[in-house]
């Protein structure tokens, strides 16, 4: 393997860590600030399903059960359908991404 291929790698190699830092960081950073929110509105079942969602992306299965116990408390007829219906999302593959989140959760 030549000098410039192994240098090419090692730059996409870093690029790979460095975004995932960064995802991780703003992960971090969406569930302090979802905190912060319940805080203020304590039975807002959407804040909790956000930081349900949040859980779950980041792998924190626990947590996003968790979370989405507390918006079935809060709201005991919440459906995923209605919610996906009440709440469109222009981007397909993020509202995707969402709903399945929330399925992780535990959440129908």
């Amino acid at each position: 393997m030549s000098i410039e291929k192994i240098d090419k790698a090692k730059a996409q190699l870093s690029c790979r860590l460095i975004t995932g830092i960064a995802c991780i960081a703003s992960a971090l950073e969406a569930v302090s600030a979802l905190k912060k929110a319940i805080q203020l509105a304590t039975d807002d079942f959407i804040v909790h399903s956000l930081l349900a969602v949040t859980y779950s992306m980041m792998g924190r299965e626990k947590e996003a059960r968790a979370e989405a116990a507390e918006v079935l408390r809060i709201n005991p007829k919440f459906s995923l359908d209605s919610s996906v219906k009440k709440n469109p999302q222009k981007d397909q593959s993020r509202s995707d991404e969402t709903f399945n989140a929330l399925r992780k959760a535990r959440l129908k």
